[in-house]
């Protein structure tokens, strides 16, 4: 038999927006353990078969990306494109859960309800960038596409919200720890 505990200060789920209230209920802090590991394996495995690669800068130029395809050569944009369409398309949903999930759990509901889309607007940028990298690997000809263009402004959204997202985190713990202070 288990309990879940819920904050006396929010609603039950239902009663809070359906989108929100799954993240107060899922939000358990091993559910986030779980997303932080599998988004940790991610990274890590990426990182080994792939480095250097342009989405996993915080900004790059349509040259940058030509020249990044042009170095692998055609196993390799084979690779990188495989792996934008698999692993890198579980990765915006693993760091979209699990900063949801935190802020949800974190911040005030009032504002928590709205900065729990910050992640998933991240990860709509991501996947966006992913897939049009993805077309760039596979279609690559020696020149510059345009949709390399459309992927970097992808990219710096990605790491904008990204940002944003992890400083509501930040903020929203404080504020938490200073509300507990002030209740004892």
């Amino acid at each position: 038999m288990s309990t879940t505990l819920r904050r006396p200060d929010r609603p039950p789920p239902e009663r809070s927006g359906r989108f929100y209230g799954r993240l107060i209920a899922a939000g358990s802090w091993r559910r986030a353990g779980l997303l932080f590991a599998g988004c940790a394996a991610v990274l890590v495995l990426r990182h080994y078969v792939l480095s250097q690669v342009p989405d996993a800068r915080l900004w790059y130029t349509a040259a940058d990306a030509r020249d990044f395809l042009d170095q692998v050569g055609p196993d390799g944009r084979l690779l990188y494109a495989v792996t934008l369409l698999t692993l890198d398309l579980v990765m915006p949903v693993l760091y979209a859960g699990l900063l949801g999930c935190l802020i949800a759990r974190v911040c005030p509901e009032d504002i928590g309800r709205r900065l729990v889309w910050v992640p998933v607007g991240t990860a709509a940028a991501d996947i966006g960038e992913n897939i049009l990298l993805a077309y760039a690997a596979g279609t690559y000809d020696g020149e510059t596409l345009a949709v390399t263009w459309a992927a970097t402004c992808l990219t710096g959204g990605k790491w904008a919200l990204a940002a944003t997202a992890i400083l509501a985190l930040i903020v929203g713990a404080l504020w938490r720890v200073l509300n507990t202070r002030r209740v004892r």
